[in-house]
């Protein structure tokens, strides 16, 4: 379910109840701008790109000159200070392990909210940030941090403190690996000597981990975090996030070669096939994908057109993908909730509070120029339809006189038979009270022909369960009376209060049920002609060659009028369509592109369906 934005603030008090644990590094930032020159009013000018700066130094390069800065501001750096002063804006008690002062925290690490906690094992590091608006160029000096290990901890801050954290976490953060010499020692510190004492009683852990930069260290290096990585997801979950160019050096340590074009998508499921990970969360400057368990989630980033800063854009994306781990929303939700504390961090130059968090969701969602809808691309046809037979028996199970309409063809099949199975293995699952409705009929085809729609819903779903007859809607391909027999499921589906869920597949042009290119959309249940391809297609399913004409069919005003509305897809013959449903202009003649607009709209995929999508990019 998308993120419901009306009981946000109760679930942003729950918060007060949970903690993170973060480490382990610390950095005092100096944010500034590059001068370029001025104008003719002595108005300063500042180099706006990083290309910008490296033609200024190439074009000096022959001389010695001044680089002039100018100061933005000074403030707390390093991925793990700024992710906690991000959760700990939220509401979320934060408990920092870090490099940050000695022998005393500095006064800078001490302005988290309330409810934090600061321990500090060494001196901070510090940076100077060059800021530009497509990113930052940073010159850090972190000797400190160079000298710090596991032992370092244990002897400043303690074992016994240490345990005591991690027992009143719900969620560890393991952050910026690369920058610290130790923090290999530091992460096995916390796994074998942490972990034990405090997991032994049953307790799930839940650990984000954020490797940084990768091109520093070796790929015997990468290789062993991995492999502690895996160790740690013996005890519980484990997201390993990554941006682009750190996920493809990872791939390369594993003796991967990737071409620099491959998609975020295909890198994902190459590492998700070589690591022992749950989950793997792979970020870029336009979109973030999540690979658990074989399912494939993509989100948009907000845009924000006029950026006021960049430094700690993505420890805020973590802190708000964290924030929906804690809230137990789903990934879709935590993508969402990551990508909008992002952009409103960039857009403001502050992390937000809840007010101003749910205010940017409620204003800024709407408007983005990216499409809304949930896409999954799953590595199997089987995953894709387990999927979406969750989806089916999750809707039943919350709310038990849900109307439910359902597509006949080839691609939902398995997903019926799945949820049959479901239906059967879950405690009091009231199936009695419950709406099913078909989606689309052959005009002329007896209810007794095989070739029928109704046919294989019937027998692979209703049927094993048991539905009543009273329960079942479908249309009458044989009425004599075609518009009343419209009029009647028109009136079915306003009875049952609309649709709560509709599964559909997509043809090979791009029609949902028989709405044939260049229907309206804002049409309901109705008679069609058949579009050459779809009488074509349809001779599949008749034992005998038969003679289809027309189609009588629910419209795409109630696709889009359904609470939620799922397209699933399958097979390298739906992937030239698929490319023009998800990236192509939303119009008539792909009936199926109208998904992207609807509010709570679902592409399920294999990954052969998938296949032309540069969004995977």
């Amino acid at each position: 379910m998308p993120l419901n934005l009306d009981t946000l603030p109760e679930q942003f008090a729950s918060l007060a109840h949970k903690r993170v644990m973060l480490g382990f590094d610390g950095f005092i930032d100096h944010l500034v701008r590059v001068k370029a020159g001025t104008d003719a009013s002595d108005t300063p000018l500042f180099l706006r790109k990083k290309e910008e700066l490296v033609t200024y130094l190439q074009s000096r390069a022959d001389r010695n000159f001044t680089l002039e800065l100018d100061l933005i501001t000074t403030k707390l750096g390093g991925n793990m200070p700024i992710m906690a002063q991000a959760l700990a804006k939220l509401g979320v008690g934060v408990d920092c392990i870090g490099t940050l002062g000695m022998p005393e925290v500095l006064s800078i690490f001490q302005t988290l909210p309330l409810g934090s906690r600061q321990y500090s094992f060494a001196e901070p590091g510090t940076a100077t940030a060059l800021e530009f608006e497509d990113g930052k160029v940073i010159l850090a000096e972190m000797k400190a941090l160079e000298l710090a290990d596991w032992s370092t901890i244990c002897a400043h801050i303690g074992l016994e403190t240490m345990q005591d954290l991690a027992r009143e976490a719900s969620l560890i953060a393991l952050l910026n690996w690369s920058e610290l010499p130790g923090s290999t020692a530091i992460w096995r510190g916390i796994l074998e000597d942490v972990l034990p004492n405090v997991y032994s009683s049953g307790k799930e852990m839940c650990v984000f981990a954020d490797l940084s930069d990768c091109s520093r260290r070796s790929t015997d290096e990468i290789r062993e975090i991995l492999g502690v990585l895996a160790a740690f997801g013996d005890r519980g979950r484990v997201v390993l996030g990554l941006n682009r160019n750190e996920a493809q050096l990872v791939l390369s340590s594993l003796g991967i070669e990737a071409s620099p074009e491959i998609s975020l998508a295909d890198i994902g499921f190459a590492l998700a096939e070589n690591l022992r990970i749950d989950t793997l969360l792979l970020h870029q400057a336009t979109e973030a994908v999540v690979i658990r368990e074989g399912i494939f989630t993509q989100k948009h980033h907000f845009h924000q057109p006029h950026p006021v800063i960049s430094t700690g854009a993505g420890d805020n994306f973590n802190a708000g993908f964290c924030l929906g781990l804690l809230l137990d929303e789903s990934i879709e939700n935590c993508l969402t909730l990551g990508h909008a504390v992002a952009a409103s961090y960039v857009g403001a130059g502050a992390s937000p509070d809840p007010v101003i968090l749910q205010d940017f969701l409620e204003n800024r969602a709407n408007s983005i120029p990216y499409p809304p809808m949930n896409l999954h691309i799953f590595v199997d046809y089987e995953a894709m339809s387990r999927f979406a037979a969750i989806e089916i028996i999750e809707t039943l199970r919350q709310n038990p006189k849900a109307a439910i309409c359902l597509a006949s063809g080839d691609t939902p099949l398995e997903a019926y038979r799945i949820a049959a199975h479901l239906a059967e293995e879950v405690e009091d699952l009231d199936l009695t009270q419950a709406t099913f409705i078909g989606l689309d009929e052959w005009v002329g085809i007896s209810p007794d022909n095989h070739g029928n729609c109704a046919y294989q819903v019937r027998k692979n779903f209703l049927e094993p369960l048991q539905i009543s007859a009273s329960q079942i809607h479908f249309f009458d391909g044989m009425a004599s009376n075609l518009q009343a027999e419209c009029d009647r499921m028109d009136a079915v589906i306003a009875d049952a209060g609309g649709l709560d869920l509709i599964v559909v597949g997509v043809g090979v042009n791009g029609h949902i049920g028989l709405n044939e290119p260049g229907s309206d959309p804002a049409l309901h249940c109705r008679v069609t002609e058949l579009a050459e391809t779809t009488r074509t297609v349809g001779q599949k399913y008749f034992a005998n060659e038969t003679h289809l004409t027309q189609g009588i069919t629910l419209g795409l005003g109630h696709f889009m009028e359904a609470r939620k509305a799922i397209i699933v897809a399958n097979g390298e013959r739906k992937a030239a369509i698929i490319q023009q449903v998800v990236e192509g202009p939303v119009n008539r003649e792909v009936p199926a592109s109208i998904v992207r607009q609807h509010p709570n709209g679902w592409v399920l995929l294999d990954e052969a369906a998938a296949e032309d999508l540069s969004q995977r990019s």
